[in-house]
């Protein structure tokens, strides 16, 4: 399965930047991140420094707008540059946990547990459930990829508990592989009609699209072929709109064990191998090494 969807944006504007009408392109990044439109946010991101060049929240704009574009070693780059210009301990947890979460899907999990427990101190010193919840799921998340699944459900029932509706879709999917690890399958796309009802009750695309995706797989290995390949288009076609890369090349990985499985060994060896070539080309490397370890089975075969 999948790792599941990024941390969200909890800032506070009004709180972490004080501007006038010269603000707009800082405040017009964050509002097209909100509206999904990734392209357009790193534009105004990219505006927004130049106009404010030692402004944090300019810099993490264009950093969240990276992420979200598939380009997680440019939204590094540029969140450690909001480190450096933060001082407010609000913005620091904020930035701390977007490093942690692109730590994690870059495989670096030294430096995403040491982020996740740094933003985890600050979120509980400052009260924010909210930051609190993510913290705890994106720890989850690194027990998930280390291999120490009883541990990682452990911290994603101690997200749910603190978390509110919207936030449940992230902590339902990142369940749900769990249990697909597990190799409860039927538990696992349980969870994850969860998350699809809540994104599709508040008009989250974005989400929805992941979800497809990652549902589309489960009933692959159920073998609900129909079913699979249906979800999996539908997900991958709400992706190409948005241009998220990550998610276009997991869908390729993902269609290429779809076509393993109806016996089509060529179709499934060309999907696997532009999945794999996707996801390494943006950095994602468990990813990539997945569509991999798929090729090499399908070699033996």
């Amino acid at each position: 399965m999948e790792r599941f969807k990024k941390v969200g944006l909890a800032l506070s504007l009004s709180v972490l930047f004080f501007g006038t009408a010269k603000a707009d392109p800082l405040l017009d990044c964050f509002n097209s991140i909100k509206a999904q439109d990734y392209k357009k946010a790193l534009q105004y991101g990219l505006e927004a420094i130049k106009l404010f060049s030692d402004n944090p929240v300019a810099y993490f704009c264009t950093g969240a707008a990276y992420s979200d574009l598939g380009k997680y070693n440019l939204a590094i780059k540029y969140l450690k540059i909001a480190e450096r210009h933060a001082t407010q301990k609000q913005l620091l947890e904020h930035i701390y946990n977007f490093e942690g979460t692109l730590y994690t899907r870059m495989g670096d999990y030294k430096n995403a547990l040491l982020y996740d427990n740094r933003t985890l101190k600050l979120a509980i010193k400052l009260g924010d459930r909210k930051g609190e919840a993510f913290d705890l799921n994106n720890i989850g998340m690194i027990y998930r990829n280390i291999g120490k699944l009883d541990n990682a459900l452990e911290f994603y029932e101690k997200a749910l508990k603190v978390s509110d509706e919207k936030d449940k879709t992230t902590i339902y999917n990142n369940i749900a592989s769990i249990y697909a690890l597990k190799g409860d399958y039927n538990k696992a796309i349980e969870y994850l009609q969860k998350a699809i009802k809540i994104n599709q009750r508040y008009g989250n695309y974005f989400g929805l699209g992941e979800n497809y995706i990652n549902i589309g797989y489960l009933y692959i290995k159920t073998n609900n072929l129909s079913k699979a390949k249906e979800y999996l288009n539908k997900g991958l076609e709400m992706e190409e709109k948005i241009g998220n890369k990550r998610w276009i090349g997991v869908a390729y990985s993902y269609l290429g064990e779809l076509y393993k499985a109806e016996g089509d060994k060529t179709l499934a060896k060309e999907y696997l191998i532009k999945g794999a070539k996707l996801l390494m080309s943006i950095g994602d490397k468990p990813e990539a090494a997945w569509a991999i370890s798929k090729l090499k089975e399908l070699d033996k075969k």
